[in-house]
C-alpha cells in the first residue's frame, strides 16, 4: 500500500498593523450649566437649565497639520454622544441633535495643530425621547467626534440611570 505524505508547516503570519490614531483627541467632563434669564410680564426671573446631564467636550488637533472640517452651525455639530443599555446595545442615534437645525450652509472649522476647541453638550442630546427608546435602566454615555473617516471616541464614560 502506498500513500503520500502531506507535511503541513504552521509559521506565524506577519503581526496585523494597528492603524493610526485617529488625529483628533477627545475629554469629555461634567459641567455645571449657569442659569438663564428670561423676562416673563416685563419682569426679569431667572431659570435654572442645568439638568445634570450637561459636558463640557474639548477636541484637540493631535496632528502635525491643520484639520478642516465642514459644519452647519459649529464644531459641537460632530460631537455625538452614544449612549449603550446595560446588553452594549446602543439607544442613540447619530446626529439626532441636528435634526431640526436651520442652516444648510457648511462653513468651514479648522484646527492647528495641538489647537483645542470647547462646545458645550447634552448627555441625551442624541437619544429620542420616546417610551420606546428611553426605558428605565442603567445607561452608558461616552462622547464621539465624527466627520468623514476621522472618529474618536473619548475614554471619559458617564452613568445614566432612567427612571419612569
Amino acid at each position: 500500500m502506498s500513500g503520500s505524505l502531506v507535511l503541513l508547516l504552521l509559521t506565524p503570519a506577519a503581526p496585523v498593523p494597528k492603524p493610526p490614531p485617529p488625529p483628533i483627541e477627545v475629554t469629555a467632563r461634567r459641567y455645571i450649566h449657569p442659569p438663564r434669564f428670561i423676562v416673563v410680564n416685563g419682569v426679569q426671573q431667572q431659570v435654572t437649565v442645568d439638568d445634570g446631564n450637561y459636558i463640557e467636550v474639548t477636541i484637540r488637533n493631535t496632528s502635525s497639520e491643520a484639520i478642516s472640517f465642514k459644519s452647519r452651525h459649529e464644531l459641537g455639530d460632530l460631537v455625538y454622544m452614544k449612549s449603550t443599555n446595560e446588553k452594549g446595545v446602543e439607544v442613540t442615534k447619530v446626529g439626532y441633535h441636528l435634526l431640526y437645525l436651520c442652516s444648510s450652509i457648511a462653513k468651514l472649522v479648522e484646527l492647528k495643530p495641538g489647537e483645542s476647541a470647547t462646545v458645550i453638550a447634552h448627555l441625551l442630546q442624541d437619544w429620542p425621547h420616546t417610551d420606546d427608546s428611553r426605558k428605565p435602566g442603567k445607561y452608558t454615555a461616552s462622547v464621539v467626534f465624527a466627520f468623514d473617516r476621522i472618529k474618536a471616541e473619548s475614554a471619559e464614560k458617564f452613568e445614566l440611570e432612567m427612571v419612569k
